[in-house]
């Protein structure tokens, strides 16, 4: 059993300069102008979400320009006024994370015109203040593109330079805990950052996420491929910024429900099945429904998701092989342990539930707080790790994991020029991982040969070394270049004196070698 709890607290002060690729928010800035192209000094800017009608407001600085730091990421409108200008206004514009979008404003004389609106975004779809590689996963895609497992980290692959990890999938048989699942430019898939909401979300032993998320929540997400900031710290590799829905003015929700029958699917070419089919019956359905508590004020988005699967699968001895393995299992010393190969399907299953909530408040027009709480319980059992073709049921890994997260975060805006941002988490995780097999060891098809070669408190623990006169004494002895078909083996402390036992074409009788744990 594994039990982790990780407290984090960030004070996040910033300029009107500053820019981070980890924060989960955006900028909106731009220079006003009049219809000559002077600078207007002290004009009047005022931005709004048009989701939540909530605003923010600042003054131009005497070269004209405004920047609107920490919004969050939506659909905002811009309006700036000026005494002897008609009144600018312009709406629909998009701002997306970790984007700064620039605008340039030019003003008109009230005489001309007595309110200027414009529908269009005209902000330059470069930003000219980004250094770091980057890939926006927007909502849209999000929801449209298809994917599998619901796993909102799989479209990071829709990166350039980011590759799909092997031992990232929970059948790895290198590791009994899954990592990130994906590589950047070559890089350790454990070396990469996750981050909710500007707040971290690995696992400090794997580098996996930590509490996943359901896709209902998920608002858009970005990818850094290279030339993050390296205050962010945190990793050597790429760092995903994924920011999570939130209530609006109107409510909406959404309900779903998946479900897969092994009755619609081929036979497993590459397993022995024995030409029966492997039953699988899957199921996932979830609901999600956000909007206003107090209008313009108080908003509140909550999900839940849950998947069950029964499966089966079979470790793929071949029936002879496992035959004659039982028969020596069954022979001295090894028959109390009573540890015998399986044949044919076992039962696999697997339940997964992740459900989230989150709380947004404006307090007054300078400040406004976040608090979110996620939970996932995930078991799986038969097929959690050590599920290589030649496992034996007995081997095969059970995973219970439980992880919790409570993060908050406070914004307030100090002036024109500064926004403080204070963030803190509280997150706890429980592993519990334990084999099949409730007493003894787990075995596999190697194993079990090594049962020739020691007694077994030693099975897995034979000496190095090549094949030599005539004996084998490596530290697998199924990777000799023969294997000795049958020896009866006694142990004698830590040497054991074997029967006459052919090796090839070679008949010996002579001292085992000798084994050390």
């Amino acid at each position: 059993m594994l039990k982790a709890t990780l407290v984090t607290l960030a004070l996040v002060l910033r300029s009107a300069g500053a820019t981070s690729a980890q924060a989960p928010t955006s900028t909106l800035e731009g220079t006003v102008v009049d219809s000559s192209g002077g600078v207007v000094v002290g004009a009047t800017a005022i931005v709004v979400n048009t989701d939540t009608n909530q605003s923010r407001s600042l003054t131009t600085d005497g070269a004209g320009g405004f920047r609107f730091a920490q919004l969050p990421v939506g659909t905002y409108s811009i309006t700036v006024t000026y005494s002897g200008f008609s009144d600018f206004t312009q709406s629909g514009v998009v701002i997306t994370i970790g984007q700064t979008v620039g605008l340039s404003i030019t003003l008109t004389p009230s005489g001309v015109a007595e309110t200027v609106s414009v529908t269009a975004q005209s902000a330059s779809p470069l930003d000219t203040r980004q250094t770091a590689v980057t890939t926006t996963i927007d909502n849209e895609r999000i929801e449209e593109l298809p994917v599998q497992s619901r796993d909102y980290l799989h479209f990071v692959l829709l990166a350039p330079g980011v590759v799909s990890s092997p031992s990232g999938a929970p059948s790895s048989t290198t590791s009994t805990l899954s990592d990130s699942g994906f590589s950047f430019a070559g890089l350790r898939p454990r070396s990469n950052m996750l981050s909710i909401d500007g707040l971290d979300n690995n696992d400090r032993y794997s580098g996996a996420s930590r509490t996943e998320l359901s896709l209902e929540v998920v608002r858009e997400f970005q990818v850094v491929s290279n030339g993050w900031s390296a205050a962010n710290g945190g990793a050597a590799g790429g760092a995903i910024n994924v920011v999570t829905k939130s209530g609006t003015n109107t409510f909406h929700g959404d309900a779903f429900v998946f479900g897969e029958s092994g009755r619609l699917n081929a036979p497993p070419p590459l397993e022995e099945t024995a030409g029966i089919k492997p039953d699988l019956a899957r199921f996932r359905g979830g609901v999600s429904v956000g909007g206003p508590i107090v209008r313009d004020r108080t908003f509140f988005y909550t999900a839940v998701e849950r998947e069950q699967t029964d499966g089966q699968a079979a470790s793929d001895i071949d029936p002879q092989v496992l035959s004659t393995i039982n028969a020596r299992l069954a022979s001295d010393p090894y028959a109390p342990l009573g540890t015998r190969l399986t044949a044919g399907l076992f039962p696999t299953a697997l339940t997964e539930t992740e459900w989230s909530g989150k709380l947004n408040h404006q307090f007054t027009l300078r400040h406004s707080a976040m608090v979110r709480l996620a939970a996932t319980k995930r078991d799986e059992t038969a097929n959690a790790f050590n599920t290589g073709g030649l496992t034996d049921v007995s081997a095969r890994g059970s995973n219970s994991t439980g992880d919790t997260t409570l993060t908050a975060t406070w914004t307030s805006v100090l002036g024109s020029g500064m926004t403080n941002d204070v963030r803190g988490q509280l997150a706890t995780r429980h592993v519990d991982l334990r084999t099949t097999a409730a007493r003894g060891p787990g075995e596999n098809a190697l194993t079990a040969w090594a049962a020739c070669f020691s007694s077994a408190h030693w099975t897995r623990f034979l000496p190095p070394g090549p094949m030599q006169s005539g004996r084998c004494s490596g530290r697998r002895p199924w990777a000799c270049p023969r294997l000795i078909s049958d020896c009866s083996s006694r142990t004698t402390g830590h040497r054991c004196r074997g029967s006459r036992s052919t090796l090839g074409r070679a008949s010996i009788s002579r001292d085992c070698p000798r084994v050390s744990t």
